[in-house]
């Protein structure tokens, strides 16, 4: 097995048992390849969170890694999404840093400011970025944003989200299954027609990406272009909350304790027929066993034909921090992580979409048998991001943890859009001046 990457990719065919065929790293360019991508003797601390699946694949493909470029070591911390930031935290605060770790890339400005990561540019000059999704690098990992920012974050995967329905529900109603030609008024009146009794055609969905959603879908974002303003006090904001509302007279309410009392995600209770997730949640052992006929579609993606299509998706990302005693060898790992074979074989192992175009059907070929995973693959053409931010979490809360409470108490959409809109801007501007 070569000591360098850029010699050709190591096959994990027996180290994974991945199906995928390895195709050769696209990162490494001819002046790369005069040397060794990482050197020997030295070790690179990486830190990274996820489930035993996830933290398998990465151990896996550290294997590899370090099988090309004998005499390096990776010494590998993880935890649990829940504790990762807390294990983190403590360590930067006393100055000691890894030298590369993953990160929300929701969290990249805050990090940036504190001068915790450095910019990726100078060590990414060999990557040809056109073989990757171009929305999750210039929407999420670009500060500034847009394509002439720098890059801070590096995606390693994506996630996006799809409506999900209950096949046995549409066909006792004699209903058509969702489709990507469904508009925003389809999606009402579908919702309406399958509500009955004790069952419900939406299951509420999530306040975290349907306004963002609705937004985008009217030709205007949540933030302006300088991302120092929000917009949802707006007409966009009305007709965002609208539509929310009138899904929502199809649910059975986010205090529903019947189907609260049932464990599981809404639409595995049997009694709703349509809500939203995220890809990478299908592939839980919630959805793998369930009983109930379970299909996905695209997230309606237009308000009306002559309207923008969007659905929201993210990825998690690798960040390279300021006081990294290794960038280099950092660098050589996370374009490893980057490339095949780790795109095709680890990522679509675990219902994360892969940000390496090249890995897409291998995705789908892996994606559980006689689910329609390609309607999540056929989004990326119009899927967009959350836009970077200081705190995003801080600040979007005063919208997504509210907007459904207040539909609850019946508050009217012009009143609802006006008081969650001016709540967030005026936290935003709040943690703007943080220093």
């Amino acid at each position: 097995m070569s000591g360098k990457l850029d010699s050709g990719p190591v096959s994990r065919r027996k180290l994974l048992g991945g199906a995928a065929g390895a195709a050769a790293l696209p990162l490494i360019s001819r002046r790369a390849a005069a040397k060794p991508a990482a050197q020997a003797n030295e070790t690179i601390d990486f830190w990274y969170w996820g489930t035993p699946e996830i933290l398998d694949g990465f151990a896996k493909a550290i294997a590899a890694f370090e099988a090309a470029n004998p005499g390096v070591k990776v010494n590998a911390t993880t935890a649990p999404y829940t504790d990762f930031y807390q294990k983190l935290q403590p360590n930067l605060a006393s100055g000691t840093q890894p030298d590369l770790s993953l990160m929300e890339a929701l969290n990249l400005v805050t990090y940036k400011k504190r001068d915790f990561i450095q910019s990726w540019d100078p060590y990414v000059k060999d990557v040809d970025l056109s073989q990757y999704y171009p929305v999750l690098i210039d929407d999420l990992n670009r500060i500034p944003f847009g394509p002439s920012g720098e890059l801070w974050g590096l995606p390693i995967y994506q996630h996006t989200w799809v409506l999900v329905y209950n096949k046995d529900l549409f066909d006792k109603a004699g209903m058509k299954y969702p489709d990507a030609s469904w508009t925003w008024q389809t999606w009402e009146d579908t919702a309406a027609q399958l509500t009955s009794g004790d069952t419900f055609g939406w299951g509420g969905g999530s306040g975290f990406y349907d306004p963002w959603t609705s937004m985008v879908q009217q030709g205007k974002n949540m933030l302006d272009d300088s991302h120092e303003v929000v917009q949802f006090d707006s007409p966009e904001g009305v007709r965002a909350v609208e539509h929310l509302a009138n899904l929502y007279k199809s649910s059975g309410g986010v205090n529903n304790a019947d189907l609260k009392a049932m464990n599981v995600p809404l639409i595995l209770t049997g009694r709703v027929a349509m809500d939203t997730n995220h890809t990478h949640n299908l592939t839980q052992e919630a959805f793998t066993t369930s009983e109930v006929p379970w299909d996905l579609a695209p997230y309606p993606p237009q308000v009306t034909p002559d309207l923008p299509k969007a659905c929201m998706g993210f990825g998690d990302s690798l960040v390279l921090y300021s006081k990294s005693k290794n960038p280099e060898g950092a660098a050589a790992l996370a374009k490893f992580l980057l490339g095949d074979p780790f795109q095709s074989d680890i990522v679509t192992s675990w219902g994360l979409m892969p940000i390496l175009k090249s890995a897409m059907e291998n995705f789908l070929t892996n994606a559980p048998a006689g689910r329609a995973f390609g309607s999540a693959a056929d989004q990326l053409s119009y899927m967009n991001t959350f836009q970077v931010t200081d705190d995003f979490y801080g600040w979007y809360g005063e919208i997504f943890d509210a907007i459904f409470p207040a539909l609850d108490k019946q508050t009217s959409p012009e009143e609802i859009a006006k008081t969650l809109g001016t709540n967030a801007n005026n936290k935003l501007q709040e943690i703007l001046k943080r220093p």
